[in-house]
């Protein structure tokens, strides 16, 4: 995750710039507290983007605990069936994200600052969400001051 951050930030500086102002503005000099992710919307977007646009996991497999059809009816799925996911070419789909889903400018954070899209149907899958967000953005965000700091010297 960080070096796809590292490599987004360095195309868009005007990303790293807003997320220092945001981590200035909640934490100041002090370390991060969970108490301050809630604070954070820029941040966290960012990160979302991130993981969009280059998913830890490129595909996944599920299946159906019972016979189901889906596609409208289209297609009959069974519990011996393997469904695979393309995490990649779902999270850059045109019809979701927009036409220009390919251009050089496709790293757009403040598209997910107001997402309504739930993750997952069942309160364990958002807590593990939420549980996941919290330890990358605690574990990100110390080390952005530095990067900035870092990149800032190479303009």
């Amino acid at each position: 995750m960080l070096t796809f951050l590292t490599y987004e930030v360095l195309k868009h500086p005007d990303v790293l710039l807003k997320l220092r102002a945001e981590i200035d503005e909640v934490l100041g000099d002090r370390p991060i507290t969970l108490n301050d992710i809630s604070k954070m919307p820029y941040t966290i977007a960012v990160l979302r983007e991130i993981l969009r646009i280059q998913p830890p996991a490129a595909a996944r497999t599920v299946h159906c605990l019972e016979p189901t059809t889906i596609g409208n009816g289209k297609y009959a799925i069974t519990p011996d069936d393997n469904i695979i996911i393309n995490a990649i070419s779902t999270n850059r789909d045109p019809a979701v994200w927009g036409d220009d889903v390919c251009s050089s400018h496709f790293f757009r954070p403040s598209q997910l600052m107001r997402s309504t899209r739930r993750t997952s149907s069942n309160r364990r899958g958002c807590w593990m969400v939420n549980l996941r967000r919290c330890r990358y953005v605690t574990w990100v965000v110390p080390l952005l001051p530095e990067l900035a700091d870092t990149i800032s010297a190479l303009y």
